[in-house]
């Protein structure tokens, strides 16, 4: 009754105003809020738990609720959060575009929501635009509605969307391609009005920070455009201006679009040359993120609880008859007859599934293309061909019902509606609200150690083995959620899960992984967990090296007494040809780091080495861009600060612009004079300024042609 209920009331609503008399524009355009009325009913209804605030989509995990709470902190410092202090000594937040902080919504939602609900509201407000984006877009094609809502339902709650909905930028990426299909349709009839459509689905989908999901987008989007064009150009007796013209105008919309989108794309590009895909993607991993070890069961049948995330992309029965019916339709239609539309689809989505497999050659193929050497993940081309299969279906099955009864079409679409619905219901990844309210105990019983500053000030670091956080995972999943509440007490935090408590992780997830960090902490040793400040370790098992404090959960707590404090003054200097060498010279039993730095540069700087006399360093202030020390020195010395040195970290002493040097492999260190002096790091993605002009000077662009347009209009 909860589902059926309100789908007969807006039906019977939709029902009567296509009734009314009205001028053609008008019911086009309330037949238009009909549709995204029916969308937010489905959605809502599919959703119900997340709407009523009684569940969050997503569980608790590493990945996406916590970057959101590193975002939130750094929003609430009053600063744009391009880098967190919260994992692995300092992580470029912008570099993982799960965070989306370049996004339109992000910061208006997590300025009235807590980080979790901001994402359900995100997420679901991604899942009703992506279903109305592909509602524009069939209607463009001139269906009929009711088959155009039909494909917006399948395409909104396909299994590739609900599934995707753990990554909630994935989400925001997926409304970009029936956008830039409406506008390349409508490039045919309104040249600027197409291209406005092309350039909002490019920025939009890049700025969303998934560029795994826009790159195969963006290739079936430029497929479609370059075969559209090409077959209304044939139909024209002024062909060749038809098709520069046309081709032209999704052209540049295109990079009008990538040109909104810079301020996040390019900064990507920048993080994405100095880390580990920056090279391409060995064939290995390229492999393990494609379909071959999922089969074609994993692709074509509804997900299931135990396998909601990865590889699904089930659209509903109604799709699949519609899809028989363009086989028949195909066999028995007469071959002038055909659209040349659905032969392009059919095509097309063959050819994304063959990718999504990593059919033979692929790996190679991709390698060779420059943008494209980095995709590690093959079955993102399940989104291209999951909305190739629901158009094709839409597109044919709309010529099968033309002239059926209405009370027939309406009736079909229904029940698609009823089935995906409670697919959803069944599958998409919820966990009760409540978990996201859960402190572990352990916070309050080792609180002086976890959240007491140290000698300058600073938070401390923790760490937590990654064993422990995947064996709580597996129990969160298949306990009752009455359990679930009660364990995730008794637990500590795990590496990013730590964002949601303020913590500082020594360790933890963050991709792409950059070669200055990822050499040494991938087996760190106990100099390195001395030099991150690492006071607490929660290990699987007791260990002799530490300090016992007890057990918590399925994990023993230790306290580190060698921790350093986060910056230490040093008066003697060494030097390696590389960062690696600098790491491993640094990690040996032999190294002091209180005294002693190693760069990578020669001739080293001149410092005072006669005075032993110690530093006095205080940290005065520490937002997610930028940390100033005050710092009184016996002399020249090198202030060490055991936070991760990137690109784009700068250092002034005193006001004075100072040389900025990477210390020990892989942190920030600066001379300071003999004296008093204030020392103010800052940070600044690489490509951020270049970005921002891109992205104002398009949007100016952007706007002048929509102006324009209705002065013309006018």
């Amino acid at each position: 009754g909860i589902v059926i209920g309100p789908l007969v009331a807006l039906g019977a609503i939709g029902n009567r105003l296509e009734t009314l008399e009205a001028d053609a524009v008008t019911l086009v355009e309330y037949r238009t809020l009909i549709a995204l009325m029916l969308l937010v009913a489905v959605v809502g209804l599919a959703f119900l738990p997340v709407v009523a605030g009684d569940y969050s989509v997503f569980g608790l995990d590493r990945f996406m609720n916590p970057l959101w709470e590193a975002a939130a902190w750094g929003f609430r410092g009053g600063e744009w959060p391009f880098w967190t202090p919260h994992i692995r000594a300092g992580y470029p937040l912008f570099a993982n575009g799960e965070a989306s902080i370049a996004y339109p919504l992000t910061r208006p939602l997590l300025s009235v929501w807590p980080p979790q609900r901001a994402l359900d509201v995100f997420v679901l407000v991604h899942l009703v635009a992506a279903g109305f984006a592909m509602w524009l877009y069939l209607r463009e094609l001139s269906l009929a509605p009711s088959v155009a809502f039909a494909g917006a339902v399948a395409f909104a709650l396909s299994g590739r969307m609900i599934a995707s909905t753990i990554w909630a930028h994935a989400i925001a990426a997926s409304v970009s391609l029936p956008l830039v299909l409406l506008g390349i349709e409508r490039v045919g009839r309104d040249r600027r009005s197409g291209m406005l459509w092309v350039a909002l689905g490019v920025s939009l989908g890049g700025l969303a920070g998934r560029p795994q999901r826009l790159l195969p987008a963006l290739m079936f989007a430029g497929a479609y455009a370059l075969y559209i064009v090409l077959m209304r150009g044939r139909r024209s007796p002024r062909a060749g201006q038809v098709i520069v013209r046309e081709g032209l105008a999704v052209a540049l919309g295109g990079l009008l679009g990538l040109g909104v989108a810079a301020v996040q794309l390019l900064p990507t590009a920048a993080f994405v040359a100095e880390s580990q895909w920056g090279g391409g993607i060995p064939q290995e991993m390229f492999d393990a993120y494609s379909l071959r070890h999922a089969g074609w069961q994993g692709v074509v049948l509804p997900p299931s609880p135990e396998h909601r995330i990865g590889t699904r992309s089930y659209p509903g029965l109604v799709v699949y008859a519609g899809l028989m019916l363009a086989v028949v339709g195909f066999c028995r239609r007469d071959p002038r007859a055909r659209d040349l539309r659905s032969s392009f689809l059919a095509v097309a989505t063959a050819a994304c599934l063959y990718l999504a497999f990593a059919g033979p050659g692929t790996h190679e193929l991709f390698s060779q293309i420059p943008g494209l050497r980095s995709l590690r993940a093959p079955v993102r081309f399940l989104y291209p061909a999951c909305l190739g299969l629901v158009v094709l279906a839409a597109v044919e099955g709309g010529r099968w019902l033309q002239g059926r009864p209405r009370f027939v079409v309406r009736g079909i679409v229904a029940l698609g509606c009823l089935e995906l619905i409670v697919v959803a219901r069944m599958t998409a990844p919820l966990v009760p609200s409540e978990v996201y309210a859960v402190r572990p105990v352990v916070l309050d019983k080792l609180e002086s150690e976890l959240f007491a500053p140290d000698a300058v000030g600073a938070r401390p670091r923790f760490l937590a083995a990654d064993a422990l956080f995947r064996t709580e995972q597996a129990f969160f999943e298949k306990a009752r959620p009455k359990r679930v509440l009660r364990r995730l007490k008794e637990i500590p935090p795990a590496y990013n899960l730590a964002m949601r408590f303020d913590l500082r992780s020594a360790f933890g997830y963050g991709e792409p992984q950059f070669g200055w960090q990822e050499t040494l902490m991938r087996r760190p040793t106990r100099q390195l967990v001395d030099q991150l400040g690492t006071r607490i370790l929660f290990l699987a098992d007791p260990s002799d090296e530490y300090e016992l404090l007890g057990r918590y959960g399925a994990s023993y707590a230790h306290r580190n007494p060698a921790a350093l404090s986060r910056a230490v003054c040093v008066s003697r200097l060494s030097t390696v040809a590389t960062a690696t060498d600098a790491g491993r010279r640094a990690s040996m039993d032999d190294f002091s780091a209180r005294t002693m730095a190693i760069l990578e540069i020669e001739p080293l700087p001149q410092i005072d080495q006669k005075n032993e006399q110690p530093c006095k360093i205080r940290m005065i202030h520490n937002t997610a861009n930028r940390v100033e020390f005050d710092v009184e020195s016996p002399g020249t010395r090198l202030l060490v600060v055991f936070d991760a040195w990137a690109p784009g970290w700068s250092v002034r002493v005193d006001s004075s612009r100072a040389r900025l040097f990477r210390a020990n492999g892989m942190f920030r260190g600066v001379l300071v004079p003999e004296g008093r002096s204030h020392v103010e790091f800052s940070y600044v993605p690489p490509g951020l300024v270049a970005g921002l002009g891109l992205s104002a000077a398009s949007s100016a662009l952007l706007a002048l042609a929509f102006w324009w347009r209705r002065e013309q209009q006018a």
